[in-house]
């Protein structure tokens, strides 16, 4: 079992998958920081550089000690079918972590 240094109180929703449901709007993974510390999110990047996917929010990223942040993911399909790729947030504070989440969505 792996064991994340900030999978206690750095808690992720959705924690595992987000579904990109609409090409308009972008789909959000709120962070809400149950650490004793303030919370840095260093970077957020795709695993592989995607013109379909993207990270619309700028870092670093500080939360406050019982605070909380979003991260907004677009969804701009080029191809149709399923397009998967993995966002990455490399938290520097209160420890060092990286917390993947598969984003997906369905292109017609």
């Amino acid at each position: 079992e792996i064991v994340r240094p900030t999978a206690a109180c750095l808690i992720l929703d959705p924690a595992f998958e987000l579904d990109l449901m609409d090409a308009l709007v972008p789909s959000t993974i709120v962070i809400e920081n149950g650490c004793g510390a303030e919370a840095r999110i260093e970077m957020v990047r795709l695993r592989a550089p995607s013109t379909a996917i993207t990270v619309e929010s700028l870092t670093p990223l500080v939360i406050e000690s019982g605070g909380s942040a979003t991260i907004n993911v677009g969804f701009r399909p080029d191809t149709s079918g399923l397009l998967e790729e993995i966002v990455i947030l490399d938290v520097t504070e209160p420890e060092i972590d990286r917390r993947p989440v598969t984003a997906f969505g369905i292109a017609p």
